[in-house]
């Protein structure tokens, strides 16, 4: 806890926060979900299928939430390869979103006493999940792409039951209780 806490820095120009050198941590971060996950598959083969295809399956954090988002938005006119192309595309291309899925993740960590593990925020909180959606939503805005935004903010609006205009702006560091 200590070491989290000498991390987090307070941005003057607004209230969010973010992970110094989150660059050098994203890895460390993703190798622990990893961690916690395979003793998931030991302790719990029935979910082996499921953790694989979620996690284990994917070569970082980045992937992964493209691949869990992608399935839990997924309709008969948005497939799950498309959207997790896209995903992953806003995930990598722009700072702002990959800086904010990382800060939300130790955000939810840190401040959410239900939270003991990195894994258990990644896959199964969809606040955590509605956070990241809309950050796809509102990098897909300032590309011009308004139709698509609304289009996946109606489907984050019925899946997670959050409801945030994809042109509103976001700190770094969010998390959603309870959403």
């Amino acid at each position: 806890q200590e070491f989290i806490q000498s991390r987090l820095t307070q941005h003057e120009s607004d209230c969010s926060w973010a992970w110094q050198d989150h660059y050098l941590e994203k890895d460390n971060v993703w190798n622990i979900v990893k961690r916690e996950v395979q003793m998931d598959c030991d302790k719990e083969p029935i979910l082996a299928s499921f953790l694989y295809s979620t996690v284990l399956a994917h070569s970082s954090l980045e992937r992964s939430m493209s691949f869990i988002l992608a399935n839990k938005l997924e309709c008969p006119v948005l497939p799950a390869t498309q959207l997790m192309d896209l995903f992953y595309t806003a995930l990598t291309s722009n700072a702002l979103v990959g800086e904010g899925l990382l800060a939300d993740i130790l955000a939810t960590y840190e401040r959410d006493p239900a939270c003991s593990r990195y894994s258990t925020c990644l896959l199964y909180y969809k606040g955590f999940h509605a956070v990241q959606a809309h950050r796809i939503c509102h990098w897909l805005w300032n590309q011009g792409r308004q139709g698509l935004a609304l289009e996946l903010q109606s489907r984050v609006s019925e899946k997670f039951q959050v409801d945030v205009h994809p042109a509103a702006k976001m700190g770094r560091g969010i998390m959603l209780d309870h959403a």
